[in-house]
């Protein structure tokens, strides 16, 4: 796929920052997880989605639709190798997220975390805001 193709999708690891805001708040997150879902780019791990779980629990126990989704989430998951970053992470919760977009080859991690974000890109996964890959990608 050529850069800048808007008829498909390279395949994508999403924050669970980003699932969060998509499936409460709407906007730019949403936009990105319905077209990452839809062009079957999507590379999720059972770690982030029990990690959406938790945060869901956490601050919005009234939405129990999400909580069904999270199941029905399980469906997709990728199991990934242990990998271990050459550059060094800020924070350790967001190795098994690169991990998982290193080890299936996914072209870009989608989050809003600083600590990847700073990143720009490691082991060729580019690591984008929703608003960078809607502005690449839709």
């Amino acid at each position: 796929m050529k850069a800048g193709d808007k008829s498909s999708i390279d395949r994508a690891v999403i924050d669970t920052n980003i699932w969060y805001s998509g499936l409460i708040y709407g906007g730019k997150p949403a936009e990105v997880l319905i077209a990452i879902i839809s062009r079957n780019g999507l590379v999720i791990s059972d770690y982030i989605i029990e990690e959406l779980k938790e945060h869901i629990i956490d601050i919005s126990p009234s939405r129990p639709w999400c909580l069904k989704f999270c199941r029905e989430l399980k469906n997709l998951a990728s199991q990934h190798e242990k990998y271990d970053p050459e550059v060094k992470i800020r924070d350790l919760k967001d190795v098994p997220i690169v991990s998982l977009a290193v080890s299936q080859g996914a072209k870009y991690i989608i989050t809003g975390d600083q600590d990847l974000l700073v990143l720009i890109e490691i082991d060729g996964v580019i690591i984008l805001t929703p608003e960078e890959f809607i502005k690449l990608k839709l």
